[in-house]
């Protein structure tokens, strides 16, 4: 018996401890449920909304691109700052406001590098999408005759004009005369050109309308005419011609004959 007790087999041993990750598994199969049901959440509100979400944000990148230009603009990298404003016009915009803001600010930028010729496209479009916007079209103005364009010169100062009118806004009116007076006489039409000055000085005695016709007016014996325009204009007392437009009276009065020529109106 002690033989057989001594070969008999082994007992068993214990089973060994579980593992710690067979311990954990019911943890993270509770985290992964919870990821699946969130993913699949996300997946429906992507679904659902994503495409509204794409396109508000789609919608605002002109806004972003043209705050970025205005960044660039403001710290001196003038160029960059162009290239961006090019950039965001190719985008979406959130508002209308917000594009014509960007297309005066491309056109001012590169009137201030001396380039006339490529300000005038933002301009142009600006005027075309925004007929009743003043400043762009004084912009505009300022690209057309410097890009020697006399003719589309005229048609914008002419729009200027009536869009000026609309808004009874006879500073802008009479400045948009001034130039598309100039812009005939460029072109030889003399007749064009005074009338638009005398519009302008009806609309503001003030400015350059009254020297300009008067200049002409000398040239054509209509001496009285001038005299009065000039006159008129004198009276104001303020303005950047108010010297000339004493100057030319003095000299059209002397040519004229008028006693005491030597002594303009007091202004």
């Amino acid at each position: 018996m002690a033989v057989e007790e001594q070969n008999a087999p082994d007992a068993p041993a214990s089973a060994p401890e579980p593992d710690v990750y067979q311990r954990a598994y019911p943890w993270f199969a509770g985290l992964s449920l919870a990821a699946a049901v969130v993913f699949c959440g996300a997946v429906y509100v992507l679904g659902a909304h994503g495409q509204r979400f794409a396109e508000g944000m789609s919608a605002r990148l002109g806004d972003v691109e043209a705050a970025r230009a205005k960044s660039l603009s403001d710290g001196g990298l003038t160029e960059a700052a162009i290239e961006g404003y090019q950039r965001a016009l190719g985008m979406q915009f959130e508002s209308a406001d917000q594009r014509k803001w960007a297309q005066r600010q491309l056109g001012e930028l590169l009137l201030r590098e001396n380039r006339p010729g490529e300000a005038a496209e933002p301009l142009l479009a600006c005027v075309a999408e925004h007929p009743d916007y003043l400043p762009a079209y004084r912009l505009l103005c300022r690209a057309l005759e410097g890009d020697f364009r006399p003719e589309e010169l005229v048609k914008a100062a002419t729009a200027w004009e009536r869009a000026a009118r609309e808004q009874n806004n006879a500073g802008d009116g009479a400045e948009a005369c001034l130039v598309a007076g100039r812009a005939h006489e460029a072109a030889g039409r003399a007749d064009e050109a005074l009338e638009a000055y005398r519009r302008g000085h009806a609309l503001s005695a003030s400015g350059g309308n009254a020297y300009a016709a008067a200049r002409l007016l000398q040239r054509r014996d209509g001496a009285a005419e001038a005299l009065r325009m000039l006159d008129e204009c004198v009276a104001k007392g303020r303005g950047d011609y108010l010297e000339p437009a004493r100057a030319l009276r003095a000299e059209i009065a002397a040519a004229a004959g008028e006693k005491h020529a030597d002594t303009p109106p007091a202004g």
